[in-house]
Protein backbone atom coordinates (compact mmCIF):
# COMPACT_ATOMS: atom_id res chain seq x y z
CA UNK A 1 0.00 0.00 0.00
CA UNK A 2 3.34 2.43 0.12
CA UNK A 3 4.19 4.38 -2.90
CA UNK A 4 6.13 2.02 -5.04
CA UNK A 5 9.77 4.01 -5.45
CA UNK A 6 12.96 2.50 -6.30
CA UNK A 7 15.20 3.25 -3.26
CA UNK A 8 18.62 2.64 -3.32
CA UNK A 9 20.81 3.23 -0.10
CA UNK A 10 24.84 3.71 -0.36
CA UNK A 11 26.74 2.82 3.19
CA UNK A 12 30.55 2.79 3.39
CA UNK A 13 32.81 0.87 5.22
CA UNK A 14 36.54 0.01 6.18
CA UNK A 15 37.77 -2.90 3.74
CA UNK A 16 38.89 -4.31 7.38
CA UNK A 17 35.65 -4.47 8.30
CA UNK A 18 33.75 -6.53 5.84
CA UNK A 19 34.50 -10.43 7.54
CA UNK A 20 33.11 -8.59 10.60
CA UNK A 21 29.83 -7.45 9.02
CA UNK A 22 28.98 -10.39 6.86
CA UNK A 23 29.57 -12.68 9.74
CA UNK A 24 26.81 -10.53 11.44
CA UNK A 25 24.68 -10.38 8.68
CA UNK A 26 24.83 -13.76 8.31
CA UNK A 27 24.02 -14.18 11.67
CA UNK A 28 21.09 -11.97 12.02
CA UNK A 29 17.67 -13.37 12.04
CA UNK A 30 16.13 -11.26 9.72
CA UNK A 31 18.98 -11.27 6.94
CA UNK A 32 19.07 -14.71 4.93
CA UNK A 33 22.43 -14.57 2.51
CA UNK A 34 21.05 -15.43 -1.11
CA UNK A 35 24.12 -17.63 -2.07
CA UNK A 36 27.56 -19.15 -0.27
CA UNK A 37 29.37 -18.05 -3.23
CA UNK A 38 27.98 -14.27 -3.12
CA UNK A 39 27.87 -11.23 -0.67
CA UNK A 40 24.28 -10.48 -0.98
CA UNK A 41 21.51 -10.67 1.24
CA UNK A 42 17.68 -10.18 1.37
CA UNK A 43 16.10 -8.40 4.19
CA UNK A 44 12.90 -10.98 5.66
CA UNK A 45 12.00 -8.83 9.06
CA UNK A 46 8.47 -9.91 10.58
CA UNK A 47 5.66 -9.72 8.93
CA UNK A 48 2.44 -7.13 10.02
CA UNK A 49 -0.73 -8.31 11.11
CA UNK A 50 -2.08 -7.99 7.42
CA UNK A 51 0.21 -10.72 5.49
CA UNK A 52 -0.41 -14.32 5.78
CA UNK A 53 3.17 -15.65 5.30
CA UNK A 54 5.47 -15.73 8.05
CA UNK A 55 7.74 -13.35 6.59
CA UNK A 56 7.66 -10.76 3.76
CA UNK A 57 10.87 -9.58 1.79
CA UNK A 58 11.55 -6.01 2.19
CA UNK A 59 14.37 -5.74 0.21
CA UNK A 60 18.08 -6.96 -0.89
CA UNK A 61 21.86 -6.19 -0.06
CA UNK A 62 25.17 -5.98 -1.56
CA UNK A 63 28.56 -5.77 -0.35
CA UNK A 64 31.41 -4.65 -2.35
CA UNK A 65 34.95 -4.17 -1.06
CA UNK A 66 34.05 -1.14 0.54
CA UNK A 67 30.34 -0.49 0.49
CA UNK A 68 26.53 -2.08 1.41
CA UNK A 69 24.41 -1.44 -0.88
CA UNK A 70 20.41 -1.43 0.31
CA UNK A 71 18.23 -1.84 -2.54
CA UNK A 72 13.84 -1.61 -1.49
CA UNK A 73 11.20 -0.54 -3.70
CA UNK A 74 9.62 1.73 -1.11
CA UNK A 75 10.93 5.36 0.73
CA UNK A 76 9.73 3.90 3.85
CA UNK A 77 11.17 0.57 3.60
CA UNK A 78 14.41 1.95 2.62
CA UNK A 79 14.58 4.07 5.90
CA UNK A 80 13.42 1.23 7.68
CA UNK A 81 15.94 -1.02 6.07
CA UNK A 82 18.57 1.77 7.00
CA UNK A 83 18.42 1.65 10.49
CA UNK A 84 17.77 -2.16 10.87
CA UNK A 85 21.31 -1.94 9.38
CA UNK A 86 22.73 0.93 11.70
CA UNK A 87 21.16 -1.12 14.78
CA UNK A 88 22.98 -4.33 13.62
CA UNK A 89 26.21 -2.82 12.35
CA UNK A 90 26.55 -0.18 14.54
CA UNK A 91 29.68 2.31 13.39
CA UNK A 92 30.99 -0.38 11.26
CA UNK A 93 28.71 1.77 8.19
CA UNK A 94 28.72 5.25 7.78
CA UNK A 95 24.70 6.08 5.49
CA UNK A 96 26.15 8.18 2.64
CA UNK A 97 23.59 8.27 0.30
CA UNK A 98 19.68 6.88 -0.67
CA UNK A 99 18.95 7.71 -4.58
CA UNK A 100 15.00 7.22 -5.40
CA UNK A 101 13.71 6.29 -8.40
CA UNK A 102 10.10 5.83 -9.49
CA UNK A 103 8.85 3.12 -11.91
CA UNK A 104 8.44 5.43 -14.81
CA UNK A 105 11.81 7.46 -14.01
CA UNK A 106 13.39 4.05 -13.98
CA UNK A 107 11.41 3.15 -17.54
CA UNK A 108 12.39 5.89 -19.22
CA UNK A 109 15.67 5.88 -18.10
CA UNK A 110 16.89 2.75 -19.74
CA UNK A 111 14.81 3.83 -22.62
CA UNK A 112 17.11 6.32 -23.25
CA UNK A 113 20.07 4.42 -22.36
CA UNK A 114 18.67 1.75 -25.18
CA UNK A 115 17.90 4.23 -27.58
CA UNK A 116 20.90 6.70 -27.06
CA UNK A 117 23.48 6.70 -29.90
CA UNK A 118 26.14 9.36 -31.22
CA UNK A 119 24.43 12.23 -32.25
CA UNK A 120 20.85 11.77 -30.78
CA UNK A 121 19.12 13.45 -28.14
CA UNK A 122 18.25 10.95 -24.96
CA UNK A 123 16.35 13.34 -23.61
CA UNK A 124 14.01 13.17 -26.69
CA UNK A 125 11.58 10.75 -25.24
CA UNK A 126 8.12 11.07 -24.52
CA UNK A 127 5.67 8.10 -23.27
CA UNK A 128 2.19 8.33 -23.39
CA UNK A 129 -0.23 6.27 -20.54
CA UNK A 130 -0.71 3.71 -22.95
CA UNK A 131 2.89 3.28 -23.79
CA UNK A 132 3.94 3.58 -20.48
CA UNK A 133 1.63 0.57 -18.80
CA UNK A 134 2.74 -1.38 -21.78
CA UNK A 135 6.12 -1.24 -20.69
CA UNK A 136 5.48 -1.72 -17.23
CA UNK A 137 2.86 -4.35 -17.94
CA UNK A 138 6.04 -6.14 -20.16
CA UNK A 139 8.54 -5.66 -17.39
CA UNK A 140 6.02 -7.54 -14.89
CA UNK A 141 5.73 -10.30 -17.51
CA UNK A 142 9.26 -10.88 -17.57
CA UNK A 143 9.73 -10.66 -13.75
CA UNK A 144 6.66 -12.78 -12.96
CA UNK A 145 7.73 -15.74 -15.70
CA UNK A 146 11.59 -15.44 -14.03
CA UNK A 147 10.21 -15.61 -10.43
CA UNK A 148 7.95 -19.10 -11.52
CA UNK A 149 11.58 -21.10 -11.21
CA UNK A 150 13.05 -19.35 -8.54
CA UNK A 151 13.04 -19.63 -4.73
CA UNK A 152 10.33 -17.52 -2.91
CA UNK A 153 11.10 -17.17 0.67
CA UNK A 154 6.58 -17.50 0.85
CA UNK A 155 7.07 -21.07 0.34
CA UNK A 156 9.85 -21.89 2.36
CA UNK A 157 11.90 -21.10 -0.64
CA UNK A 158 10.78 -23.35 -3.17
CA UNK A 159 10.04 -21.84 -6.33
CA UNK A 160 6.41 -22.13 -7.07
CA UNK A 161 6.65 -24.84 -10.25
CA UNK A 162 8.16 -27.27 -7.25
CA UNK A 163 5.31 -26.04 -5.14
CA UNK A 164 2.18 -27.16 -7.08
CA UNK A 165 3.76 -30.44 -7.23
CA UNK A 166 2.40 -31.27 -3.66
CA UNK A 167 -1.09 -30.61 -1.93
CA UNK A 168 0.21 -28.97 0.71
CA UNK A 169 2.55 -27.02 -1.89
CA UNK A 170 -0.39 -25.89 -4.19
CA UNK A 171 -2.18 -24.17 -1.57
CA UNK A 172 0.72 -21.74 -0.45
CA UNK A 173 0.97 -21.30 -4.10
CA UNK A 174 -2.63 -19.83 -4.28
CA UNK A 175 -1.85 -18.12 -1.23
CA UNK A 176 1.19 -16.22 -2.84
CA UNK A 177 -0.95 -15.53 -6.02
CA UNK A 178 -3.86 -14.49 -3.82
CA UNK A 179 -1.47 -12.18 -1.58
CA UNK A 180 0.21 -10.45 -4.99
CA UNK A 181 -3.42 -10.03 -6.65
CA UNK A 182 -4.47 -7.82 -3.39
CA UNK A 183 -1.46 -6.13 -2.97
CA UNK A 184 -1.84 -5.16 -7.05
CA UNK A 185 -5.22 -4.09 -6.59
CA UNK A 186 -4.66 -1.86 -3.10
CA UNK A 187 -2.00 -0.40 -5.50
CA UNK A 188 -4.00 0.37 -8.48
CA UNK A 189 -7.03 1.86 -6.33
CA UNK A 190 -4.51 4.19 -5.05
CA UNK A 191 -3.17 5.47 -8.30
CA UNK A 192 -6.52 5.44 -10.27
CA UNK A 193 -4.37 2.41 -12.55
CA UNK A 194 -5.11 -0.58 -14.01
CA UNK A 195 -4.10 -3.61 -11.81
CA UNK A 196 -1.65 -6.27 -13.44
CA UNK A 197 -3.56 -9.31 -14.54
CA UNK A 198 -2.16 -12.91 -12.68
CA UNK A 199 -4.30 -15.00 -14.43
CA UNK A 200 -1.69 -16.19 -16.87
CA UNK A 201 0.14 -17.36 -14.08
CA UNK A 202 -2.69 -19.09 -12.52
CA UNK A 203 -3.17 -21.18 -16.16
CA UNK A 204 0.77 -21.48 -16.51
CA UNK A 205 0.83 -23.28 -12.93
CA UNK A 206 -2.03 -25.52 -13.85
CA UNK A 207 -4.73 -23.57 -10.87
CA UNK A 208 -8.14 -22.47 -12.02
CA UNK A 209 -8.81 -19.92 -10.07
CA UNK A 210 -12.70 -20.24 -9.85
CA UNK A 211 -12.62 -23.38 -7.96
CA UNK A 212 -9.60 -22.82 -5.66
CA UNK A 213 -10.21 -22.02 -2.31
Amino acid sequence: GEPLLLAETRMTFERSSGKRISTLLDTAKDWERESEDELSWVWLPDADDETKFPTTLHGFLRMTDDDLWLTANSLNRSEKGKQALIDLLGDLVNPQLTRLQSPEQLLAEEEMTMDSSPGSDPAGIDLDPDELSDILSDYLDQHYRKALDEPIPALDNKTPRQCIKTKNGKKKVIAWLKYLENQEYRKASQSDGVPYDFSWIWNELGLDKSTEK
